[in-house]
């Protein structure tokens, strides 16, 4: 039973570099990323989170019903959309309640492994 805990699983990251030729790096060896790459990967991390959060909002505005007297009609119907695509953008920009800086750091570790 010792020797199966002491294998230790194939390093996802250790395996697709060998499938792409490249040579794997050590274990705890990291390939920092340049600021271009990471500023790219923050970007990502940030149009993830948006479509993350427009996906949610978009579930709980279809349960709200437009108001004939107040509301915007067909109009709204159609922009609600774009108004829950924005709201998305609004709450990732904005830290994303910690989401867009897990998601940043989770592509950051998988990119220099």
């Amino acid at each position: 039973m010792d020797a199966i805990a002491e294998v230790s699983p194939p390093r996802l990251p250790g395996l697709i570099e060998r499938s792409l030729g490249r040579p794997a790096a050590a274990a705890g060896e990291h390939q920092p990323l340049d600021p271009a790459k990471r500023a790219a990967t923050r970007k990502v991390a940030e149009q993830f989170t948006s479509v993350f959060f427009s996906q949610m909002l978009e579930h709980m505005w279809a349960g709200v019903e437009v108001d004939e007297n107040f509301g915007g009609g067909h109009g709204e119907e159609m922009f609600r959309g774009l108004m829950v695509n924005e709201y998305g953008k609004q709450l990732s920009g904005r830290d994303g309640g910690g989401l867009t800086d897990a998601v940043y750091r989770e592509l950051i570790r998988v990119q220099e492994v």
